[in-house]
This record gives structure tokens, C-alpha cells and sequence, in this order.
């Protein structure tokens, strides 16, 4: 507010006050002379959100005259435009930004969440162009959104784009220069030219006069937010530094990086079930523990791979279908305490979506819930599933904020250490190769390259999978699939030859399971695979 240059850029975090103080800086330029000041906002929802900051400062003054007004800025009506008009017949226009409606006028203009404006090249060009003569003034204030577009551009130049203000071990911003008031200076760089009487600065060359302030530094001079909350609250790393400590982001990085992959590497974590889990039907159960409640699990004999002596077992598994060009994907992890264990990573090269869903028929019994791959392709193998397994099969559409959601989940236990994999090279690929990418539009998106090798496929099957584990648990009545009540195996073959060579016992439990479901399916009758 204190500053008075012509050309202003903000750095700034979210909800912080920035475009309140923009709307307070225009309505006293409007009570002091007759001007015109254009608020360009990111679409008509946040325009008229700025607008009404500007009635509250209006109404706070008690300035008598002004009210809202809105009417069409083109013809049809396809646009519509807010203004407020002072006794001094100085007026401000909230618009939605596009680069017709930065043309309309010649005035003052403030561009608010710049970053995230679509076609921000020629709103700048056009809105530069309005701003041109005589001394009107340009605000461009934002949050970051990437290392993208001319709002990046602006902010490098004006060196607002450096790594953030070192903090100590809880979280504050290292105690910065005051002014004598006792408020946080803005930040500045040396070759920023406030150009205007008011402002600091000693290098000539930049005309802009550059404003940076985190959430640390907003909570420092007042504002009532409440960091120990929020940040785990929120439960993205990325989003927390971009959204609250002004930091730019790639727009396109591995978004799990290698070292935290490595790190969660455990030889007891295994790609194929191990030998222990030999077992048969009949000694799957429920073990009721209250009216309407229960907790699934699988009898199990002592274990050599760090799980602790228990007699159940608790199992999730994710399924990520696909036919031809990508790879399906069967995870399932055990939850030991708060870790969770990969047991098995099941690939299905070229399997058909008959023999695909008689291998998940086979598994679905043994775990407590799972979540299935329904975009597409797999929307009827879902659907059938989630009929014959009520409660424990969940569809899920990867739509683009589903898939946000899994992969946050999913960096989330890797950064905590709360999963474990194998030593699995094309695990490792696929959990490396999903990418944070910020559209043009503004938007986040997680993919990754399509390669002859799959689609980080292994990554969605272990996301969903994590995904189940953590709904809450509902209760269900055992199903032994297209199975009998009996045993899984041939009545004919004794218990330890069973153990031996039952589906689970294999090494190659995969093949073992493609092979059974196969001749299940052509035969109509259960096969011993």
C-alpha cells in the first residue's frame, strides 16, 4: 500500500490479503482524482469476488453514491462486466480476463492471479497497451503457478523467482529487515528500480518495484493463519510450497524422486507371494468382533519376513486393467502396523479381460477391500466384480483429479516410509516416470510416457491399491468367488503336496494364476492351474 510505483509485481501466497489491499489501493486513487481502474480476475466467478472486496472498502469509508453495478460488456451478453462508480466520477471495472477485455479500456490496471490467467501472452499484450500513457499504473499480483507463462517470465525478471528465505527447524521465515513501523519489508533484489518517490531500491535498470511475501511472512506481520495446522492439512509437499511459500515449480518433474523410492526398498518386501502364504480356503474367515463389524484377514503360520506372529493377515489390492498397449497390473500389500508391505506385483502381458477377472476372482477373497481400474476398458469388469464382491471392490475412474488424489496418496507413504517395495528394476521405473505437469490452462496433471514397456502402470496398481487401505473398512461377508465353500485346491492332492504347488505357493505366482484362470474359463469348471 506504501508503495507508490508505477509498475508493481507480486510474489505472494494464498488468501493472504494481497488482492484486498489492491481493491484499497484503488478505491483511495479513486477518492483522490478522477481515474479509471480495470481489474482483469481469472474468470467472472473471481472477478466478482474482487469487485466485492471493493464494496467493502466502499461501505467501510462510508462513502456515500457508489453501489455494484453490473451490465454486458459485449452485446450478447456473453461477458459481463462490474463497476462501481465514486462522486468524483473516477470508476472501477472488474472484468474476467480474456484479450477482448483487456482492450476495452484506457485506465489503470490490476492483474490479479496473473499466473493462472488462459492466453497470457495477449492479455498482457493488450493490457500493457492500455496502460501506456501518461503515468497509469500496473499491478500484477499472484501466486505461483509453475515455471511457466509471462507471469514466470515477469517474476524471474524482477528476481522473485530465487529459492525462498532460508527458515529454522520450525518452519519460520529467518527474521527479516523492518521498516520503521516495525512491518516486514518487502522483499527485494538489488536490480529492482522502484522508479516512483516511496519505494526502495538501488539498481536503475528494472523499472518494476517487486513485492514477496509467504505464508511465514504474512503470519509474522498479522495475518491469522495457522501453519502447524495447515500444512499437514494439506498433504502435498508441492501444493504447500507453491500455494504458501511462493515457490515455482517445475511444470514437469518426476514426481516421486528416486532417492525416496530407494529408500523404501526392503528385501522382505516381495513382487511374488511368498510360501507362507499357502493356504486354503477353508481357512479364510471373519473374525467377528462386535454386531455389524468384523476384521478380514488370512490364517498364516510363522513368518520369516518381518511380519509379526499374528493369526490374521490384512491384505489390500489395486488393479490397473489394460489389453494391448499398456500392461495390467494386479498389487497386493499387507498392512503391518502402519507400514504397508508389497506382497505381489501380478503382470498380465496380453492376458484377455476373461482370463484378467478370473485372476482377481481368485485373489478378491483373501483381501479386505481393493480398488479396480474402471476408465474405459475396465468399466465392466469392475461393475461385475463390485457386484460379486460387495464391500470389497471399489471401481475407480482416473479421471484427472483421481488420479492427483492417488498420487499424492501415493508420494505421501514414500515421504513418511510407511510402504516398502521390492528390489524390482521396472518397479522403479514406473514409480520415477509419473510426472507433475501444469497445463496451459493452469492445471495440474500426473501422467506419464506411454513406452513399449507400459504406461507407469505398476505405479496406478500400487496407487490404488494404497488407495483401498485407506477407506474406511466396511463390513461383508466372505466369498470365495466363483469357488466352492471347500478347499482351493483338488480334493484329490493332499495338504502338503497342496502347500507345495497351490497358486500361491509358486514362484511364478503370476503365470500360475493366468494359466488357471485361463482353463477355468474355456472349460467352465475350476481348474488346478
Amino acid at each position: 500500500m506504501r508503495d507508490g510505483s508505477r509498475f508493481k509485481l507480486a510474489v505472494k501466497a494464498t488468501q493472504i490479503g494481497y488482492s484486498f489491499a489492491a481493491a484499497l489501493e484503488a478505491v483511495l486513487d479513486c477518492l483522490e482524482h478522477r481515474t479509471l481502474w480495470i481489474v482483469l480476475s481469472r474468470g467472472e466467478r473471481q472477478s466478482l469476488e474482487f469487485m466485492q472486496k471493493v464494496c467493502d472498502h466502499v461501505k467501510a469509508l462510508q462513502i456515500i453514491g457508489p453501489k455494484l453495478e453490473t451490465s454486458a460488456f459485449f452485446a450478447n451478453g456473453s461477458v459481463l462486466q462490474h463497476e462501481i462508480q465514486f462522486p468524483t466520477g473516477s470508476r472501477i471495472i472488474g472484468l474476467p480476463a480474456n484479450p477482448d477485455t483487456a482492450r476495452g479500456y484506457t485506465g489503470n490496471m490490476i492483474l490479479d492471479e496473473f499466473a493462472f490467467h488462459q492466453h497470457d501472452r495477449e492479455i498482457w499484450a493488450a493490457a500493457f497497451g492500455r496502460i501506456s500513457r501518461g503515468d497509469l499504473k500496473l499491478r500484477v499480483i499472484s501466486t505461483p503457478n509453475g515455471c511457466r507463462g509471462k507471469y514466470y517470465e515477469l517474476a524471474k525478471e524482477v528476481g522473485l523467482v530465487e529459492p525462498t528465505p532460508s527458515r529454522d527447524r520450525e518452519g519460520a521465515v529467518a527474521t527479516p529487515s523492518r521498516d520503521r513501523e516495525g512491518a516486514v519489508a518487502p522483499r527485494r533484489v538489488p536490480r529492482i528500480k522502484p522508479p516512483l518517490a516511496g519505494a526502495r531500491g538501488s539498481d536503475q535498470t528494472s523499472p518494476w518495484s517487486g513485492h514477496w511475501c509467504d505464508v511465514h511472512a504474512a503470519v509474522r506481520q498479522g495475518c491469522p493463519m495457522d501453519v502447524k495446522t495447515l500444512r499437514p492439512a494439506v498433504g502435498d509437499e508441492e501444493t504447500w510450497q507453491q500455494e504458501y511459500e511462493c515457490a515455482f515449480l517445475s511444470g514437469s518433474e518426476n514426481y516421486i524422486p528416486l532417492d525416496l523410492i530407494l529408500a523404501c526398498q526392503d528385501p522382505q518386501a516381495t513382487a511374488a507371494l511368498p510360501s507362507e502364504f499357502s493356504i486354503r480356503n477353508s481357512e479364510f474367515r471373519i473374525r467377528n468382533s462386535g454386531v455389524g463389524s468384523g476384521e478380514w484377514g488370512m490364517g498364516k503360520e510363522d513368518s520369516e519376513f518381518g511380519i509379526q506372529n499374528s493369526e490374521f493377515r490384512e491384505l489390500y489390492f489395486g488393479y490397473d486393467v489394460a489389453r494391448v498397449r499398456d500392461l495390467a497390473v494386479l498389487a497386493v500389500v499387507e498392512k503391518v502396523g502402519d507400514v504397508f508391505w508389497t506382497r505381489a506385483l501380478i503382470e498380465m502381458p496380453g492376458a484377455t479381460f476373461s482370463v484378467q477377472e478370473q485372476a482377481l476372482r481368485d485373489i478378491i477373497p483373501h483381501c479386505a477391500r481393493g480398488a479396480v481400474d474402471s476408465t474405459g476398458l475396465g468399466m465392466q469388469m469392475a461393475e461385475r466384480l463390485a457386484q460379486k464382491f460387495p464391500g470389497q471392490v471399489e471401481p475407480v475412474t482416473f479421471t484427472a483429479a483421481r488420479k492427483q488424489d492417488l498420487a499424492i496418496r501415493m508420494k505421501r507413504h514414500f515421504e513418511e516410509r510407511s510402504v516398502r517395495i521390492p528390489d524390482h528394476r521396472e518397479l522403479r521405473r514406473d514409480l520415477n516416470a509419473v510426472k507433475r505437469m501444469v497445463t496451459a490452462a493452469g492445471n495440474i496433471r500426473f501422467d506419464a510416457e506411454r513406452t513399449d514397456q507400459g504406461h507407469a502402470d505398476r505405479f496406478w496398481a500400487l496407487a490404488l491399491a494404497l488407495h483401498a487401505a485407506d477407506q474406511p473398512r466396511r463390513p461383508a461377508v466372505a466369498s470365495g468367488g466363483i469357488e466352492s465353500d471347500g478347499d482351493w485346491y483338488h480334493p484329490s492332492r493332499d495338504r502338503e503336496e497342496a502347500v507345495k504347488e497351490g497358486p500361491f505357493a509358486t514362484e511364478n505366482l503370476d503365470g500360475r494364476l493366468l494359466t488357471r484362470a485361463a482353463r477355468t474359463v474355456s472349460t467352465g469348471e475350476i481348474a488346478w492351474a
